[in-house]
């Protein structure tokens, strides 16, 4: 009996002391949690997320916000965000994660990089005034296959951002590469780059004019019957003309993009290009009577570049390239004729075709 009870006493100090080990045990590691480093950088629904602000240091702010109908726009304006890069941002935020913890002797000189250069990143929810993150961006790891962050997480229960005391090395995979060139507050990379993007119902008119042949001139109009019509420079009916070649040519008005915003011209070049006339104008109103018109300029290549063939030619522009403004801005774009080429077609490629009878000699 007494052997009995020695046995039940050894294994109450055993199971009371295993109790008070693992008690000290948690007790420990949530003083260490608490030195620890936060390190949930990813948004598991970015569809929640209905802002973005990104702040580049010594070069300014910008804000994207989502509408109702899911486009994003920049700066609480009208300007439309460009969707590739939104998407970018959204995915980076889906699938981010720790790539390595930075080590100790090197997290104090990390941390003074990042107040020094960094990049920040703020991230709203639907119906939140407050970030639910915000990512300090800093440099790309020596062989540039990761990130420093930082992280600030909005802590509910105490109403407030709390800061991670480290940071970490972040990578998206599939990425070779750094994070940071994903992030940039320059406003005239975010702005969607779309001029013409309309399916054949929502156009009411096509007008194309040209500077060298205004004989080629024309308007199509599109009738809430499908048909087609067709008008010349003067604005008088043609009575005859290729109906399929039109529809296939307003089909063309689907997708058409600038490149970029020309940035190597001064303020006083711009205004010797828009005062002037321009090579071609393309102009669509839609069926709700909005008007979308883009004036273009072939681009006169410096002289040294002109070949003597070319000058006999009479092309001493860039074939490849024209600017552009859009609506009347003083911003110009240039844009690609390998896609915009499909626009310019004159008169005569929309009337009857006449058939050549080839006769040998």
């Amino acid at each position: 009996m007494k052997k009995n009870t020695t046995y039940i006493l050894l294994t109450l100090v055993i199971i009371v002391g295993g109790y008070f080990a693992y008690t000290l045990y948690q007790e420990d590691a949530q003083l260490g949690m608490s030195n620890a480093g936060i390190s949930n950088f990813n948004i598991k629904d970015t569809s929640l997320i209905n802002k973005m602000i990104i702040t580049e240091k010594d070069k300014g702010t910008i804000t994207l916000n989502r509408s109702n109908t899911n486009w994003w726009y920049i700066n609480d304006s009208k300007v439309k965000a460009q969707p590739f890069n939104i998407n970018t941002l959204l995915e980076t935020a889906y699938q981010i994660h720790v790539k390595q913890d930075v080590g100790d002797s090197a997290v104090k000189t990390i941390l003074t990089n990042l107040q020094v250069r960094h990049k920040k990143v703020e991230f709203f929810l639907k119906g939140e005034d407050h970030p639910t993150k915000v990512w300090f961006i800093g440099t790309g790891t020596q062989d540039h296959l990761g990130t420093y962050m930082l992280l600030e997480n909005w802590d509910y229960a105490a109403n407030k951002l709390v800061r991670s005391p480290l940071p970490y090395i972040m990578e998206k995979p599939g990425l070779r590469g750094t994070l940071d060139t994903r992030f940039f507050a320059d406003e005239l990379l975010w702005e969607y780059p779309g001029v013409f993007n309309y399916a054949i119902n929502q156009i009411k008119t096509i007008t194309v004019k040209f500077k060298a042949d205004p004989k080629q001139n024309y308007e199509v109009t599109i009738f809430e019957n499908g048909k087609v019509g067709l008008k010349d420079g003067d604005l008088t009916p043609v009575s005859v003309f290729d109906s399929n070649a039109v529809k296939h040519y307003v089909s063309h008005y689907k997708a058409i993009f600038y490149e970029k915003y020309v940035r190597d011209l001064n303020e006083q070049q711009i205004d010797s290009v828009v005062s002037s006339t321009p090579d071609y104008i393309l102009t669509v109103t839609d069926i709700n009577g909005k008007v979308q018109e883009a004036l273009l300029w072939n681009i006169l290549k410096p002289k040294e570049e002109v070949t003597d063939i070319e000058l006999d030619l009479g092309t001493t522009f860039d074939t490849n390239r024209a600017y552009c403004s859009i609506n009347g801005s003083k911003k110009l774009v240039t844009v690609q004729f390998y896609s915009w080429d499909v626009l310019f077609k004159p008169l005569k490629y929309l009337l009857p075709k006449t058939n050549v009878k080839f006769s040998e000699k």
